[in-house]
């Protein structure tokens, strides 16, 4: 679970590195908080 926590960190931003943080306990909760988050970053940083 570390292992995933750190490649997410480092592509999400530091503010929401908490929330992958806690996204990456919650798995199941966690994907879907995740896969939102790495959708609005991805459209901001494309």
């Amino acid at each position: 679970m570390r292992k995933n926590d750190k490649p997410y960190a480092c592509f999400l931003a530091p503010e929401t590195t908490t929330t992958s943080t806690m996204a990456a306990k919650m798995n199941d909760h966690g994907r879907r908080i995740d896969g939102k988050i790495m959708m609005t970053k991805g459209q901001k940083l494309t």
